[in-house]
């Protein structure tokens, strides 16, 4: 070997490694300096006395805090010197609550990525429900019995992240029987196919209009006449109103989706980075923003129009709402610990925003009474939280054989869930209120 290649193998490591250690050095520079910036702007706007110095030492404070990896200064922040205070104590009296098994629903086989596709269910109605996977929907009644099914005659696609979407009568749509075919498919309540619409045709592009003539999700209104869809990749640029005939129209601004579909079962819209929910009585709009790249991945910012402030919250998802019958919200916190276990937290806020409590439990559903959501804790338990934050009751939700059910989705006024025993999905019901 040549004495300098001899030489550049033997010291290339050395240099490698001394590399290493130098950029690990930098970083942990940078990270301590950011972490003092941080912890400096803090100390300062705590005994900051107007909203404008306030607002702007928070802003000098997160930055840092989020360069720094430090996400307790920002939950600080969040909750205006609260948080890990106004915890929301869950007792320890647990009812049990054994379930009755209706139906096991099957799990597709795995995507083209070896994972599983997540079960889409959505409240249609007073009187039906449905659930899908890309190549099988059940509708069904208020009791729970399976009043039809769909099985789409896909070739190579998966029908988006909605797969499909019935009528009370038992008729449906989907998209994507070939990958992004970028149309509407129509078939009656016995499967027979009737029609398409291309999307193109559903919503034409504007001269101002740009991406993919995807259907980006679709869904029946509450009344059962037609579907409701979003046409356009991304967040969409408009929506349709189809009618099982194939007549259609695009819904003016004043049609809101929100009032449309069954009440507080459309789940937030927009797109991924920016999200937005309704109130229930579609007075206000609850917003979500993240980028979608960058040191702020994992720290969204929700605002609540037309309050002026906002929350930037460590760990907040996407799943957030109003609390029934109220102007009040709820942010879910998906918290990633060892080994990819995730815990989770609930936090409050009122109208203005101001951070009202928290809870260390996710949302599962509304209560029977409607005042009241249902939560999860870590034990698999269900909590019946009123809009006081008051904690009505605590249940465990059990099989037959004794396992433990974790509720997916609940229809408390029914009496019915979709609950999970392992990697399998049940429909069952239970007889006492929650």
């Amino acid at each position: 070997m040549h004495r300098s290649l001899l030489l550049a193998f033997l010291f290339t490591p050395l240099v490698f490694a001394e590399a290493q250690d130098s950029t690990a050095i930098d970083r942990d520079a940078y990270l301590a300096a950011e972490r003092k910036k941080a912890d400096e702007a803090l100390a300062s706007w705590r005994v900051a006395t107007t909203s404008s110095e306030k607002e702007a030492l928070a802003g000098i404070a997160i930055d840092a805090a989020v360069h720094a990896e430090y996400p307790e200064a920002v939950l600080e922040i969040a909750s205006d010197r609260i948080y890990p205070g106004r915890k929301i104590e869950i007792p320890t009296a647990v009812r049990p609550v054994e379930l009755e098994v209706l139906t096991t629903l099957e799990q597709a086989k795995p995507n083209r990525y070896g994972g599983t596709f997540p079960w889409v269910i959505r409240r249609i109605s007073t009187e039906t429900f449905e659930a899908w996977q890309p190549g099988h929907g059940l509708l069904f009644n208020r009791k729970g019995a399976v009043l039809n099914e769909a099985h789409p005659p896909r070739r190579d696609g998966v029908g988006r992240e909605w797969y499909g979407a019935f009528l009370p009568d038992g008729r449906w749509i989907t998209t994507d029987l070939w990958e992004l075919d970028r149309t509407l498919s129509l078939f009656s309540a016995a499967g027979k196919y009737r029609r398409e619409i291309p999307a193109s045709v559903l919503v034409p592009k504007g001269a101002d209009d740009w991406g993919t003539d995807l259907i980006g999700w679709a869904r029946s209104d509450k009344d059962g006449q037609g579907w409701i869809v979003s046409v356009g990749s991304e967040a969409g640029r408009g929506l349709a109103y189809v009618r099982p005939d194939g007549t259609h129209r695009i819904l003016a601004n004043k049609e809101n989706p929100f009032a449309m579909c069954f009440p507080r079962d459309l789940e937030p819209k927009g797109f991924y980075i920016s999200l937005f929910t309704s109130s229930d009585d579609l007075q206000l709009l609850f917003d979500r923003e993240e980028p979608g790249h960058g040191a702020f991945v994992g720290y969204p910012t929700y605002s609540l129009p037309p309050a002026s402030g906002s929350i930037l919250l460590a760990d907040g998802d996407s799943h957030f709402g109003f609390l029934p019958a109220s102007h009040s919200v709820f942010i879910e916190r998906e918290i990633y610990g060892e080994n990819s276990s995730k815990t989770y937290e609930t936090w409050f806020y009122d109208e203005r925003p101001k951070f009202t409590g928290w809870i260390a439990a996710r949302p599962v559903g509304d209560s029977s009474t409607k005042d009241s959501m249902l939560f999860l804790t870590d034990r698999g338990n269900v909590v019946t939280l009123n809009r006081s934050l008051k904690v009505a009751s605590q249940v465990r939700f059990t099989f037959p054989n004794g396992h433990s059910a974790v509720p997916e989705k609940t229809f408390a006024d029914l009496h019915l869930g979709f609950f999970r025993d392992g990697d399998r999905l049940t429909l069952a019901r239970w007889k006492p209120k929650l």
